[in-house]
Protein backbone atom coordinates (compact mmCIF):
# COMPACT_ATOMS: atom_id res chain seq x y z
CA UNK A 1 0.00 0.00 0.00
CA UNK A 2 2.78 2.58 0.44
CA UNK A 3 4.48 1.72 -2.46
CA UNK A 4 0.64 2.73 -4.41
CA UNK A 5 0.59 5.66 -2.07
CA UNK A 6 4.69 6.61 -3.38
CA UNK A 7 3.70 5.27 -7.20
CA UNK A 8 0.44 7.81 -7.23
CA UNK A 9 1.76 10.59 -4.82
CA UNK A 10 -0.74 10.44 -2.33
CA UNK A 11 -0.77 9.82 1.34
CA UNK A 12 -1.20 6.32 2.91
CA UNK A 13 -4.72 7.18 4.70
CA UNK A 14 -6.27 8.72 1.18
CA UNK A 15 -5.35 5.59 -0.34
CA UNK A 16 -6.95 3.68 2.33
CA UNK A 17 -10.26 6.40 1.81
CA UNK A 18 -10.41 5.05 -1.87
CA UNK A 19 -10.66 1.80 -1.13
CA UNK A 20 -11.60 -0.57 2.50
CA UNK A 21 -8.70 -2.78 1.97
CA UNK A 22 -5.39 -3.89 -0.41
CA UNK A 23 -7.53 -6.87 -0.77
CA UNK A 24 -10.56 -4.81 -2.08
CA UNK A 25 -7.83 -2.52 -4.64
CA UNK A 26 -6.03 -5.94 -5.88
CA UNK A 27 -9.41 -7.77 -6.67
CA UNK A 28 -11.24 -4.03 -8.21
CA UNK A 29 -7.75 -4.55 -10.41
CA UNK A 30 -8.48 -8.23 -11.29
CA UNK A 31 -11.97 -7.17 -12.41
CA UNK A 32 -10.72 -4.93 -14.29
CA UNK A 33 -8.35 -7.43 -16.26
CA UNK A 34 -11.53 -9.87 -16.89
CA UNK A 35 -13.11 -6.68 -18.69
CA UNK A 36 -10.21 -6.08 -20.46
CA UNK A 37 -9.82 -10.10 -21.15
CA UNK A 38 -13.39 -9.81 -22.17
CA UNK A 39 -12.99 -7.08 -24.22
CA UNK A 40 -10.38 -8.67 -26.41
CA UNK A 41 -12.44 -11.66 -26.83
CA UNK A 42 -15.43 -9.80 -28.37
CA UNK A 43 -13.52 -8.03 -30.55
CA UNK A 44 -11.69 -11.91 -31.92
CA UNK A 45 -14.27 -14.15 -30.81
CA UNK A 46 -13.02 -18.08 -30.05
CA UNK A 47 -12.33 -20.39 -33.55
CA UNK A 48 -14.27 -23.89 -33.03
CA UNK A 49 -16.76 -25.43 -34.83
CA UNK A 50 -18.09 -26.49 -31.24
CA UNK A 51 -19.01 -25.33 -28.17
CA UNK A 52 -16.83 -27.60 -26.61
CA UNK A 53 -13.58 -26.14 -28.88
CA UNK A 54 -14.40 -22.20 -28.23
CA UNK A 55 -14.92 -22.86 -24.20
CA UNK A 56 -11.68 -24.72 -24.31
CA UNK A 57 -9.56 -21.57 -26.58
CA UNK A 58 -11.43 -19.13 -24.20
CA UNK A 59 -10.23 -21.25 -21.06
CA UNK A 60 -6.69 -22.18 -22.43
CA UNK A 61 -6.27 -18.54 -23.59
CA UNK A 62 -7.36 -17.63 -19.61
CA UNK A 63 -4.59 -19.74 -18.12
CA UNK A 64 -1.82 -18.55 -20.21
CA UNK A 65 -2.79 -14.63 -19.45
CA UNK A 66 -2.86 -16.04 -15.66
CA UNK A 67 0.19 -17.76 -16.23
CA UNK A 68 1.67 -14.79 -18.04
CA UNK A 69 2.81 -12.96 -14.29
CA UNK A 70 2.41 -15.73 -12.04
CA UNK A 71 3.41 -13.36 -9.35
CA UNK A 72 0.83 -11.06 -10.41
CA UNK A 73 -1.59 -13.44 -10.54
CA UNK A 74 -1.55 -15.28 -7.44
CA UNK A 75 -1.55 -12.15 -5.80
CA UNK A 76 -4.28 -11.02 -7.68
CA UNK A 77 -5.95 -14.22 -6.73
CA UNK A 78 -5.26 -14.30 -2.98
CA UNK A 79 -6.80 -10.76 -2.88
CA UNK A 80 -9.92 -12.22 -5.10
CA UNK A 81 -10.22 -15.15 -2.94
CA UNK A 82 -10.33 -13.02 0.74
CA UNK A 83 -12.97 -13.39 2.73
CA UNK A 84 -13.53 -9.69 3.46
CA UNK A 85 -16.84 -8.72 2.52
CA UNK A 86 -14.99 -5.70 0.81
CA UNK A 87 -14.13 -7.51 -2.31
CA UNK A 88 -17.58 -9.21 -2.61
CA UNK A 89 -18.36 -6.58 -5.58
CA UNK A 90 -15.47 -7.16 -7.40
CA UNK A 91 -16.04 -10.98 -7.12
CA UNK A 92 -19.90 -10.13 -8.26
CA UNK A 93 -18.53 -8.33 -11.30
CA UNK A 94 -15.70 -11.06 -12.39
CA UNK A 95 -18.28 -13.43 -11.56
CA UNK A 96 -20.42 -11.87 -14.33
CA UNK A 97 -18.11 -11.58 -16.90
CA UNK A 98 -16.77 -15.30 -16.46
CA UNK A 99 -20.77 -16.04 -17.46
CA UNK A 100 -21.08 -13.46 -20.10
CA UNK A 101 -17.30 -14.82 -21.73
CA UNK A 102 -18.23 -17.80 -21.81
CA UNK A 103 -21.31 -18.02 -22.87
CA UNK A 104 -20.55 -16.31 -25.67
CA UNK A 105 -18.30 -18.74 -26.39
CA UNK A 106 -20.94 -21.30 -26.37
CA UNK A 107 -22.68 -19.25 -28.78
CA UNK A 108 -26.02 -20.53 -30.80
CA UNK A 109 -25.37 -23.71 -29.54
CA UNK A 110 -28.38 -25.67 -27.85
CA UNK A 111 -26.64 -26.50 -24.41
CA UNK A 112 -29.42 -28.34 -21.95
CA UNK A 113 -28.71 -26.33 -18.75
CA UNK A 114 -26.82 -23.76 -20.09
CA UNK A 115 -26.48 -21.54 -16.79
CA UNK A 116 -25.96 -24.89 -14.69
CA UNK A 117 -22.84 -25.99 -17.11
CA UNK A 118 -21.59 -22.53 -17.06
CA UNK A 119 -21.96 -22.04 -12.98
CA UNK A 120 -20.01 -26.09 -12.80
CA UNK A 121 -17.53 -24.78 -14.96
CA UNK A 122 -16.80 -21.64 -12.88
CA UNK A 123 -16.60 -23.76 -9.49
CA UNK A 124 -14.10 -25.83 -11.36
CA UNK A 125 -12.48 -23.05 -12.41
CA UNK A 126 -12.25 -21.44 -8.72
CA UNK A 127 -10.97 -25.04 -7.41
CA UNK A 128 -8.38 -25.42 -9.39
CA UNK A 129 -7.21 -21.65 -8.84
CA UNK A 130 -6.93 -22.07 -5.27
CA UNK A 131 -5.10 -25.37 -5.59
CA UNK A 132 -2.84 -22.98 -7.69
CA UNK A 133 -2.94 -20.36 -5.02
CA UNK A 134 -2.04 -22.94 -2.39
CA UNK A 135 0.52 -24.79 -3.91
CA UNK A 136 -1.52 -27.98 -4.52
CA UNK A 137 -1.77 -27.29 -8.14
CA UNK A 138 2.22 -26.57 -9.03
CA UNK A 139 1.51 -24.26 -12.18
CA UNK A 140 -0.98 -23.15 -14.17
CA UNK A 141 -0.39 -26.62 -16.42
CA UNK A 142 -2.24 -28.23 -13.43
CA UNK A 143 -4.99 -25.97 -13.91
CA UNK A 144 -5.15 -26.31 -17.07
CA UNK A 145 -5.21 -29.99 -17.46
CA UNK A 146 -8.44 -29.95 -14.57
CA UNK A 147 -10.09 -27.31 -16.68
CA UNK A 148 -10.09 -29.39 -20.08
CA UNK A 149 -11.01 -32.08 -18.78
CA UNK A 150 -14.04 -30.59 -16.82
CA UNK A 151 -14.68 -28.40 -20.15
CA UNK A 152 -14.17 -32.32 -22.24
CA UNK A 153 -17.12 -33.86 -19.78
CA UNK A 154 -19.68 -31.02 -19.38
CA UNK A 155 -19.43 -30.25 -23.26
CA UNK A 156 -18.72 -33.81 -24.92
CA UNK A 157 -22.66 -34.57 -25.62
CA UNK A 158 -23.50 -30.86 -27.01
CA UNK A 159 -23.36 -30.31 -30.59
Amino acid sequence: MRELANLMHMSLTTIYQLGGSKDQLIAEAHAERMATFREALHRKPPRGAKAEDRVRNVLRQYVSTLERDTVRTLTMMRAFYALTPDVLESRASVHRTYVDLIDEAVGETDVPDRLIVIETLGHVMNSAIVQWMNDEAHDASEVWRVLDAAVHVLFRNVN
